[in-house]
């Protein structure tokens, strides 16, 4: 089953037309949450990545709003409820990163339209 699904990836990856769109794709969703990292700089600290690989870091305030938010902090979980707001909230799925529980990973489908990242910076606007 797995080397019938990496030939099927292999197959859409010689679709030159696919990677263009989703290349343009990607580029729009970078500039779209680096407008929210210039918009919200004490909330996000960095936008990174490359393509549709990208994570979105948020700065360490969570700890000084209250005392439950700091017993989060300090066991790393930022990101796990970072996350869960996300998908409770906004029906965004994202993954906090395992090297930083600050960080979110924003890893989209090649198939991504710019409506999906607009509900996604949407979302993270919410949030921030």
């Amino acid at each position: 089953i797995s080397s019938a699904m990496a030939l099927e990836v292999l197959k859409k990856l010689e679709n030159k037309e696919l990677i263009a769109e989703s290349m343009k794709n990607a580029d729009y969703l970078y500039f779209r949450l680096k407008y929210l990292k210039d918009k919200f700089p004490t909330i996000l600290k960095e936008v990174r990545g490359k393509g549709l690989m990208l994570a979105v870091e948020f700065q360490d305030v969570l700890r000084s709003i209250s005392f439950e938010f700091k017993v989060i902090a300090e066991s790393q979980m930022e990101g796990y409820l970072l996350s869960s707001c996300l998908l409770n909230h906004e029906d965004i799925r994202m993954s906090p990163s395992l090297s930083n529980s600050l960080t979110l990973r924003v890893q989209p489908s090649l198939y991504i339209e710019i409506h999906e990242i607009e509900h996604l910076v949407a979302g993270l606007n919410r949030l921030c």
